[in-house]
């Protein structure tokens, strides 16, 4: 994976700190959260939708950053009300990610 980051740094950058934020958020926290917090509750759809978000990452070393990420930002999404929000504190943390991930490779 970080072999394809490398080979196209502003492409995978944009798919990776843009798209998959704003394709994130609107499924997890607009859809799950935000469709089922009324039938539920918050504390349940907000573990249901932070076990989900964890589980679409298809990576076990992401896991449980992920899980926790799902929580903050599922936190975020209760208390604004904003989609908004989630995707840029979502795209801020891939993005510090990524540069910590990928930076030392780029030649």
């Amino acid at each position: 994976m970080l072999e394809s980051l490398i080979k196209s740094p502003l492409t995978s950058m944009i798919q990776v700190c843009v798209l998959a934020p704003i394709i994130e958020e609107i499924l997890m926290r607009g859809v799950v959260l935000g469709g089922l917090k009324n039938s539920y509750g918050k504390v349940i759809v907000l573990l249901i939708s932070a076990m989900l978000f964890a589980c679409l990452h298809f990576n076990m070393v992401q896991t449980l950053s992920a899980f926790v990420c799902g929580i903050v930002l599922g936190l975020l999404y209760i208390k604004t009300s904003s989609i908004f929000c989630c995707m840029v504190a979502h795209g801020g943390y891939n993005l510090i990610s990524y540069i910590m991930m990928v930076y030392p490779y780029i030649k």
